[in-house]
Order: C-alpha cells, then structure tokens, then sequence
C-alpha cells in the first residue's frame, strides 16, 4: 500500500476520478462536522506562516484502466471529507460567478469539480454513491434537483455557500484566499 500527504489540489487537479462503491453510507456529515471544518480553514487563513493542515487519511483502491477513459479509483475510506470539501468548492465557485470573477469559477470547475473534456459519468471528479449522485451532478451541472432528498448534501452546500457568502460580501479578493487554503488542505491517500 502506498500512503502518501497530499493537498487536495493534487488529487482533485488530476485526470482521476474518485468514485464512492455502493457499500459505503450515504453523504451523512452534519452542520457540526461542517463547522469544525470551516473553523479549521479559516483558521489556517488567519495564521500567517500558512501552516499545513492535515484532514485524515483517503484510502483508493485502483481500478483496471480503460483505454480512453479517466482512471478511476473506488474511495474506501474518506468519502465524507473529499465531498465535503467538493461540497465547498461548489459553493466557493457559484459565489465568485455571482461577483463576477469568471476565472476563479472556471478554474474551480474546470479543474477540481469536473473533467472539461469528458461526457457522462466520466465528466465528474467526484461520483457519490448512487441516491446521492444524482443530486450532486445536478448542483454541480446547475440543474434544478429536488432539494429534499439526499437532504444533507444540499444543507451542506447551502451553509458553505452562506458562509462564503458572508466572508466575501465586503471583498470579493477574499475568495481567492479561501480558495487557496481549501485546496492546500492536506490528506493523505493510500492506494
């Protein structure tokens, strides 16, 4: 098994995807979870030296590669933490669009949520287990979903999404920050 600590930012910027196998739970973080989170990173944006912060370990299990197609990695152990924090991404993205900083929203779609050139299942970084997936893809695609069920991924999405809001409502520069500290966020990935 090889363990290594990575940022977010070299997992989720790789033409990998991660998918969560259908014996894992369903999305079930809370707002206690997400708030230990967030306090977490802002923290490390308050700190000046920037100091690594390490989320728990991801633990990948290789699946065969196809020709043509992205490589694909079933996400044993961790799933809860990389949507979360894909989760926050979203958010961080949607408001940079809605401030009008077009490059920032492309670079975290292009680059962290989806795989630009890839149709079907394949265009996601990310695919949530099945009951979950659907809803995600819909966020993340800005189509409309229903919003009362998997009910946790959308009320995470919406305090990340108040909170980016708030952080950001007086300087829309703050958004590069915060997105900075979100993907230097350390695990580390055992495959």
């Amino acid at each position: 098994m090889d363990a290594k600590a990575k940022p977010i930012e070299e997992i989720l910027h790789s033409g990998h995807q991660f998918l969560v196998p259908f014996f894992q739970r369903n999305y079930s973080w809370k707002r206690d979870n997400w708030e230990r989170l967030s306090n977490d990173i802002w923290s490390l944006m308050d700190e000046r030296d920037r100091k690594k912060h390490f989320l728990g370990p991801l633990v990948c299990a290789g699946m065969p590669p196809m020709p043509g197609e992205v490589v694909k990695f079933q996400l044993i152990d961790g799933q809860q933490r990389l949507t979360t924090l894909s989760l926050l991404l979203l958010a961080i993205k949607n408001v940079a669009r809605e401030k009008g900083d077009d490059e920032l929203a492309d670079e975290i779609h292009e680059t962290f949520l989806v795989h630009r050139h890839k149709k079907g299942l394949q265009r996601y970084k990310l695919v949530p287990r099945t009951g979950d997936r659907e809803v995600y893809q819909a966020m993340l695609d800005n189509k409309p979903y229903d919003s009362t069920t998997p009910r946790l991924l959308t009320e995470g999405y919406d305090y990340f999404r108040k909170l980016v809001q708030t952080f950001s409502v007086d300087d829309a520069q703050k958004l590069k920050v915060l997105f900075d500290t979100v993907i230097n966020v350390s695990v580390s990935e055992h495959r």
